[in-house]
């Protein structure tokens, strides 16, 4: 374990292995850690008097790697204890690796059940929330340096694109990258001030500067110094960055005022004397007050021509005079100078980090530079020399053309900037959020079951696991990595993948797409696409839409499984236990809030011929992986969005008008029911709300989740004639009786939505309906239904195939012909006219 923060999950498993016997932890040390995400808040040392100090801990030892085989070879235990959570995903060849050796002296892996509502990347997301202190700021580049090999610093030139540095990761096929820290330059300062690089911002103002990064920020700050100034004036400034919390300062063993441009010009440059350097370096490690402190001494001399020798001379000059460290630059590509330079330095008795500044050879890599021992690349102006092109072609455009209009495909949405910013709802909501992953429960790829929890509060049954927050839909890299797979989605929601950056860039995966679903799609489509694609070996299956695609993409991955004899779909909707085989794994991306269909086992599928809905049903058809990632949604036009809404408030709904509800689908409806009233007017107001979006993604993923347990009532078979017949969306379809059914239930089954009302924050039943109408009707809900209205004739005709069995059996109340005829007439009526009816 890392044990960076102790939670429940981490006693839960540690007291399970006190029955076992003597327990020994092994802890990840910071290398292992860094080697996979960021270095952790406490020392390895820290973390161990922490973990010693359990009382069924016997013994702590350092795990140097990810691999736990040394380990086990070393110790040789006859029981590992660790989370079920490990089955899937990378660690779960670690996993096998770990069976396979205990199977050498009969050893045994104990797994635990993941603890529920237990997220340390949650724990990590409020820290950060939280802030750093400058002890802890100040102290973490040299915890970096200790603890990686090779860390990345990236210019700022305020607390915007500090935040970049701070949040930005990116999933790589050799893991997640991240920046390590922020490069204070003084040129980047200087030009966003309008000024030159040439000290003209002085270090006062540069200050406000840094401050605004250090009030948002967490990372390490490596400040460039320029020449440092007098050593009266340089024992002055590390008081101050050390008393900020910066890291470190690199200073230039230049003499007089910085006049040179990165690239060089004709001006001549003076290079201070080693000795009067040197000393500079001991008058700047006098004044700093802690060991944490960095001074790195930027060495010009291949810059000013005087060669490899000049350079190392240097070099062993400073570090003799107390530089932690040594900055070598050339603006000579290829690079050749600067690899001579670093091979020489690896082999200098008093070797510290070596930095370097790759602007002028930038084709050179990290692996490169890494492979010839730098410790730190300064990516040292990039931001600002990319954002100015930027600026200048919008301000262009608008002077050429006398408006906006022409660069608004340029700009960066409002919403996604926001979204950087702590403090505001979409900040918030983003921070809050993170990318999460939510233990339903998980299981292999191999092991489709459901896995089943049985108790008082009723069976709940789902295998899905589920990553949710912004940015979430990043996890897809890591799950489709070497794989051939198959994409289904709407002809929309291609384009939207296609062009989504985290989506488009997906590493190592061999695509191919299904033809464009339509939505509600039907028996003969999913069929020639089947026929089409049968004698194609797919991995897996990436279901990108709502939830059209998503049950085309079930059907698809039951088809397309290997040894399958049946590729019938009519057959497989007229016999399920045909369904009696693992299906290809099942990926699910919901581009709308509203299906829930992600972390369901049905599938609707439409026969337009019979003008019938059809149901392939199955535990089998649950996907492996939902990522529901609100920011999908946040385009979609307002009355998909409004249409989407009321389809997930109609299945938490749904689920507690029903037969088959328990504590567990009441307590869950409660949730999406509040979070759905909550959020539809916000998207009504402002589909870019990420906030809004947000809580009706977990609103729909709740509901999703209580149909799974319960499946759907009423409302839902009232709704299949709607759409097979007059082509009403979905969602529509749905709410149209919904306000009625909830009325008969207050009316006739009153203790049905009492419990809703107290859970929901509505007290009671008739607050609860009053929230319902109100509502729908800010968000002009009839006004979807008003076609209906119009022309009631063709919906009372529609009556008798309105009570399917499979959903009318589940309804609370019991069904009639003339249970259904009420409900029907009272969801046709005009606002005015039921207003009366109810009067």
């Amino acid at each position: 374990m890392s044990a960076d923060l102790i939670h429940p999950g981490h006693i839960n498993v540690i007291r399970h292995a006190a029955v076992k016997g003597r327990v020994v932890v092994g802890l990840l040390t910071d290398r292992a850690i860094a080697s996979y995400k960021r270095v952790p808040f406490m020392s390895w040392q820290q973390r161990a008097d922490v973990i010693s100090s359990l009382k069924d801990v016997a013994r702590v030892v350092p795990q140097e790697t990810l691999d736990y085989v040394p380990n086990l070879i070393r110790y040789r235990p006859d029981f590992v204890v660790h989370g079920d959570d490990w089955r899937i995903g990378v660690q779960a060849q670690v996993r096998q690796n770990v069976i396979e050796v205990l199977a050498q002296w009969g050893g045994e892996l104990v797994e635990i059940p993941y603890t529920r509502g237990i997220s340390s990347t949650k724990f990590h997301h409020a820290l950060k929330e939280l802030g750093t202190t400058p002890d802890i700021r100040r102290a973490a580049l040299r915890r970096i340096l200790a603890a990686k090999p090779l860390s990345r610093f990236l210019d700022f030139h305020n607390g915007l694109s500090g935040l970049i540095v701070e949040n930005l990761g990116v999933e790589t096929p050799y893991g997640r990258r991240e920046f390590d820290g922020m490069w204070a330059s003084s040129q980047t300062d200087s030009t966003a001030r309008g000024k030159p690089d040439i000290e003209a911002a002085d270090t006062t103002s540069r200050m406000t500067t840094l401050n605004d990064a250090l009030e948002v920020t967490t990372k390490p700050i490596i400040y460039d110094g320029d020449t440092g100034g007098r050593p009266e004036q340089f024992q002055c400034t590390v008081r101050t960055l050390e008393r900020l919390g910066v890291s470190a300062i690199i200073v230039e063993d230049k003499v007089q005022l910085k006049r040179h441009p990165p690239f060089g010009t004709g001006v001549e440059h003076t290079q201070d004397c080693a000795d009067a350097f040197s000393e500079k370096i001991t008058l700047g490690k006098m004044a700093q007050r802690t060991d944490d402190f960095m001074i790195i001494a930027r060495i010009e001399s291949l810059n000013l021509q005087r060669g490899i020798e000049d350079a190392l001379t240097r070099a062993e000059a400073y570090l003799d005079a107390g530089a932690d460290g040594i900055m070598i630059d050339s603006r000579d590509d290829p690079p050749g100078e600067v690899f001579s330079f670093c091979d020489r330095y690896n082999v200098l008795k008093n070797r510290k980090p070596l930095a370097v500044v790759p602007s002028s050879c930038s084709i050179v890599t990290e692996a490169a530079l890494q492979a010839r021992g730098v410790n730190i690349v300064i990516y040292a102006n990039h931001l600002l020399r990319s954002a100015y092109p930027a600026i200048l072609s919008t301000a262009r455009s608008m002077l050429q053309h006398g408006r906006s209009y022409e660069c608004d495909a340029q700009l960066m949405p409002l919403q996604n900037i926001l979204e950087l910013i702590p403090g505001t709802p979409q900040g918030d909501a983003c921070c809050r959020q993170g990318t999460v992953h939510v233990p339903i429960a998980r299981i292999a790829e191999s092991e489709r079951a459901p896995i089943s929890m049985h108790g008082r509060c009723g069976n709940v049954d789902n295998p899905t696991r589920v990553f949710f927050g912004c940015g979430c839909r990043s996890e897809l890299a890591a799950l489709v990595k070497d794989r051939n797979v198959l994409i289904v989605a709407t002809e929309r929601g291609r384009q939207q993948f296609l062009a989504d950056p985290l989506l488009r860039d997906v590493h190592g995966a061999q695509f191919t797409w299904a033809g464009a679903i339509k939505s509600h799609p039907s028996v003969l489509q999913i069929q020639s696409e089947i026929d089409r694609l049968t004698g194609i070996s797919f991995d897996a299956v990436v279901a990108f839409g709502g939830g059209s695609a998503i049950d085309a993409a079930k059907a698809l991955a039951a088809a397309l499984a290997p040894g399958v004899g049946n590729r019938n779909l009519a057959q497989m909707i007229a016999d399920p236990e045909s369904l009696c085989g693992a299906p290809l794994p099942l990926h699910a991306l919901p581009t709308t809030a509203g299906s829930g269909s992600e972390v369901t086992p049905f599938a609707t599928i439409w026969d337009y011929v019979r003008r019938q809905k059809l149901s392939l049903a199955s535990s089998y058809l649950f996907p492996l992986t939902a990522m529901v990632d609100p920011q999908l949604a946040c385009s979609l036009p307002p009355e998909s969005s409004i249409s989407s809404g009321v389809d997930a408030l109609s299945h938490a709904l749904e689920s507690v008008w029903n037969r088959n509800r328990s504590a567990v689908s009441i307590a869950l409806a409660a949730r999406a029911v509040s979070l759905a009233l909550d959020s539809l007017p916000k998207l009504q107001a402002d589909p870019w709300d990420v906030a809004a979006r947000t809580d009706m993604a977990e609103s729909s993923l709740l509901g999703g989740l209580c149909i799974s347990q319960t499946r759907t009532s009423i409302c839902h078979s009232i709704s299949y004639p709607l759409t097979a017949h007059l082509n009403v969306p979905h969602g529509v379809a749905c709410g149209f009786s919904m306000q009625a059914v909830a009325r008969a239930c207050a009316s006739d089954a009153p203790d049905v939505l009492s419990e809703l009302a107290g859970l929901s924050g509505h007290r009671t039943t008739e607050n609860l309906l009053a929230t319902l109408d109100d509502v729908l009707e800010r968000v002009q809900f009839r006004r979807l239904t008003c076609g209906l209205r119009t022309k009631p004739g063709r919906v009372t005709a529609l009556l008798p195939e309105m009570t399917t069995s499979e959903r009318a059996e589940t309804f609370v109340l019991p069904i009639t012909d003339e249970f259904v005829d009420r409900i029907i007439k009272e969801s046709l009526l005009d606002e005015s006219d039921r207003a009366t009816q109810l009067g």
